[in-house]
């Protein structure tokens, strides 16, 4: 979490780090702890495929569309990420990962469907925190492409 703030700071974003009471590694459980609904809940995913990794950032009520995902970066398939790569290729583990701040240098798509959120809040670094950011400062701060790839 401090790297993340770290970041945070130097990016010169509005974006804060909100630590709670109770541990939150899903969507469902963050959203309960903050009494929003799920879907303002922003889950950062890792996928990997053809020696490509990808982090794909969508509300926590939709899935990903592996197929149109993989299509956006040129691999055959996308799966999921192991827990061990997740945590080499971002600083974080499954459940904790931010949309922004990650060690390794990894193209991010957002999800379309995340530019009608004002905020939301996605992985804080811990999952006892979250971070409360607007969507177009996951843009900006990571060079995201948006695109739809959910269902």
């Amino acid at each position: 979490m401090d790297d993340l703030q770290t970041f945070l700071d130097k990016a010169g974003t509005d974006a804060q780090i909100l630590t709670m009471d109770v541990p939150m590694p899903t969507a469902p459980a963050a959203a309960e702890a903050l009494k929003v609904p799920v879907g303002c809940i922003f889950k950062s995913l890792l996928l990997t495929g053809d020696g490509k990794y990808i982090l794909l950032v969508l509300s926590g009520e939709k899935r990903v569309d592996t197929k149109k995902a993989a299509e956006l970066v040129g691999a055959s398939r996308l799966k999921l990420a192991d827990k061990d790569v997740v945590l080499e290729q971002t600083g974080y583990s499954v459940g904790s990962v931010p949309p922004v701040g990650h060690k390794s240098r990894i193209p991010v798509i957002v999800d379309q469907s995340l530019m009608d959120y004002e905020f939301g809040y996605g992985g804080g670094g811990r999952h006892e925190c979250l971070i409360k950011i607007r969507p177009k400062e996951i843009v900006r701060l990571t060079g995201a492409t948006i695109a739809a790839i959910s269902l």
